[in-house]
């Protein structure tokens, strides 16, 4: 990118963000608004089932929590499973935020891997130029250094039908994904400034271009919502049947209304942790310490 294109991606940067920052306010006050409607959500770090007021505040405080929580791993997310009822103003306030939200992920995956020269001083005091991400450097001129892209570009899923019926379980998942080295470059810029990230850039950059390289995630418990749908209506056939939950699924509602009939969450069973499969395909160990990122064996490459 020139000077120009690089002025141009900050201020659509800048101002994506700010419509995020803006949606969030705006939905936060018509949810608690519609407190006369039924809702309840199920508090991960308490692990207690909340409903009314208490659920309409948390659910406020997890969907306006951008930034990272230093209690938790970067790579993690915080999640609020459950289910509000919403007016038709609440509606057109969440559709408005999902807006935004991709809005700001379109320009953040923009300028991911781009980066700016800006001028600081040594340790000797001396005024040196060092190149730094543009999207990283832009935020934290924004004084939003610690900002969790994934909470703040995740979408609420907004229903304009009401299910018949929508269920909680919790899954577990172990994932191994394909990525490009692209792709890992902006894994790691993600994780922010430290010197484990500066050892695992060091250490891809002596990886070959079109090598295809392995993210590993590591087991995640989440919560999944199952929902039935009315079979007498042909346009249901293609509504979700299954959808994660990580923020609060939300649904039409009327003053006196019930939620969808449906089994709420309970606290997971623990379960005993399964001996680790190996992936044939993968080397022993990975790339580097600060993310799973694996190598595959020569003769898969």
């Amino acid at each position: 990118m020139d000077i120009n294109e690089i002025a141009i991606w900050r201020t659509e940067l800048f101002e994506s963000l700010e419509s995020v920052e803006q949606g969030i306010d705006e939905l936060c006050q018509l949810i608690r608004f519609d407190k006369h409607l039924p809702c309840w959500v199920y508090d991960s770090e308490t692990q207690r089932l909340l409903e009314g007021d208490d659920a309409r505040d948390k659910a406020c405080a997890v969907i306006a929590a951008l930034e990272y929580i230093d209690e938790l791993d970067t790579r993690e997310a915080i999640t609020l499973p459950g289910v509000i009822g919403y007016s038709s103003h609440t509606k057109h306030a969440v559709a408005q935020l999902n807006q935004a939200k991709e809005r700001f992920r379109t320009v953040l995956q923009k300028v991911q891997g781009e980066n700016v020269v800006i001028e600081v001083y040594d340790t000797r005091k001396r005024k040196i130029q060092k190149r730094v991400p543009l999207a990283k450097h832009t935020l934290e001129k924004m004084g939003r250094g610690r900002l969790h892209v994934i909470q703040t570009y995740r979408l609420i899923k907004l229903f304009s039908e009401r299910s018949q019926r929508v269920g909680f379980t919790w899954a577990r998942t172990n994932k191994v994904e394909k990525v490009t080295k692209k792709q890992v470059t902006r894994i790691l810029y993600n994780l922010g400034e430290s010197d484990d990230v500066y050892t695992a850039l060091n250490t891809l950059s002596g990886i070959p271009e079109h090598e295809i390289l392995a993210h590993v995630r590591p087991p995640h418990l989440h919560a999944r919502a199952n929902l039935r749908w009315d079979d007498m209506n042909p346009s249901h056939s293609s509504y979700p049947q299954q959808v994660n939950c990580s923020l609060p699924l939300f649904f039409p509602c009327e003053d006196n209304q019930p939620l969808p009939f449906g089994g709420r969450l309970e606290k997971p069973q623990e379960r005993k942790p399964r001996q680790k499969r190996l992936n044939q395909k993968l080397e022993e160990f990975p790339l580097f310490d600060v993310v799973s990122i694996f190598r595959y064996l020569p003769q898969y490459r």
